[in-house]
């Protein structure tokens, strides 16, 4: 992948990480910053983040609904510590690097050892990812793919990352999932009270791709795991 391809991903929006064999390419991204050498460090930063991501992280979601209010709280966390992995990154500073008026993205690359990544042989070359419609996921024997989402949160890092964990919290709703409904007395009548618990660890998650909407820069971010109880 040349300069130029990352500087066209980025005026599309759609960025595609082309993981394969014993090879993870992870984009870290970082905020604008008066030296240069300090916007590739954060990315390197987010980058390991991103890696410890795919060595493993457990996810709980949880709600309660009594009637029509919903209360909801989300805890994920990564496995592993992600600082050792910074050193071990490895980018061509003139083909990796793009600098912009608000981000600098970097693509990096990770050698893995003793992990042979599945390669995702479709590609999705349009403007708008035929995956923003879940009904079209490939479909690969023993992993589970989901779309994750996020709001604009400010800064591009944010909006990433946050959609990038989406994305891991609906592959953990797929599996065990407990339900307990209650009756509730109150004084008003009898409430019922819905209490939903969805947990799970998952390994090898990555991102494949994800989209920045043009106009709101909401980011959709494609995930790819492997799901254990």
């Amino acid at each position: 992948m040349s300069a130029r391809s990352l500087d066209n991903q980025w005026k599309s929006g759609h960025f595609i990480m082309n993981s394969e064999n014993n090879t993870l390419i992870v984009i870290g991204i970082a905020s604008k910053n008066i030296n240069r050498e300090i916007e590739i460090e954060n990315a390197k930063n987010d980058a390991a983040l991103k890696i410890a991501m795919f060595y493993g992280m457990r996810g709980i979601t949880e709600s309660i609904r009594k009637d029509s209010n919903l209360d909801s709280w989300i805890i994920i966390e990564n496995s592993i510590e992600h600082m050792g992995f910074i050193e071990q990154l490895q980018f061509d500073r003139k083909y990796d690097v793009l600098f912009n008026e608000t981000e600098t993205l970097v693509r990096f690359k990770y050698q893995l050892k003793n992990i042979l990544i599945t390669p995702v042989s479709k590609k999705y070359l349009t403007r708008h990812p035929e995956w923003l419609n879940s009904r079209h996921l490939p479909n690969i024997e023993g992993y589970t793919l989901a779309v994750g989402f996020a709001q604009n949160r400010g800064w591009l890092r944010d909006t990433v990352m946050r959609s990038a964990k989406d994305a891991a919290m609906r592959m953990i709703e797929q599996g065990k999932t407990i339900l307990i409904e209650k009756n509730i007395e109150t004084e008003f009548g009898t409430e019922i009270e819905t209490h939903t618990k969805s947990e799970g660890f998952l390994s090898y998650f990555r991102i494949l791709e994800f989209w920045i909407d043009p106009k709101y820069k909401h980011v959709h971010t494609l995930g790819i795991a492997r799901f254990r109880e």
